[in-house]
């Protein structure tokens, strides 16, 4: 009798499962969600990424082969403020995936490491294909960097 205590019934299924399995596949069903949603971030960020780097290029492009002085400061002070919601979308995602492998690690027992390690290959892997999808955003900004100092010399040079 103390073997069916430690037994569910799955009145559906016909038979009973341990504590230890229904702990584990407790486990699994929080671990595919955790997963799930981080997945969808990504794509949603690699989705943001592609957008925002077509407008960061046009405005860049835009902004280099401008004559008139006046229009090139309102686009830089444009792309200032693109900039740092760009950096702060790329800093929620990583984030997001380090919290998302932390979870994961809690579900330690009653998963194993060797049963959690694909979980997490998965989001390192997940990770990679964003950071890899933000590597022409990261150019954007960098040639957004190159633009603001050349921007800067000419005022400082005027004032001396």
């Amino acid at each position: 009798m103390k073997n069916n205590e430690n037994r569910n019934e799955s009145p559906d299924l016909g038979y009973s499962i341990s504590e230890t399995d229904q702990a584990a596949k407790e486990a699994l069903a929080r671990v595919l969600e955790y997963l799930r949603r981080l997945r969808r971030t990504g794509m949603e960020t690699r989705g943001w990424t592609r957008q925002t780097f077509e407008t960061l290029d046009e405005k860049l492009h835009a902004l280099t082969h401008l004559a008139e002085p006046g229009s090139s400061q309102t686009i830089l002070s444009d792309l200032a403020a693109w900039e740092g919601h760009i950096l702060q979308v790329i800093r929620h995602y990583m984030q997001e995936a380090s919290d998302t492998i932390n979870r994961i690690k809690t579900l330690n027992p009653p998963l194993t490491a060797n049963q959690l390690r694909p979980f997490i290959e998965a989001v390192e892997a997940d990770r990679s294909e964003t950071i890899s999808a933000l590597s022409p955003l990261t150019e954007a900004i960098e040639r957004l960097a190159l633009h603001k100092r050349e921007n800067t010399r000419p005022s400082s040079q005027n004032a001396a």
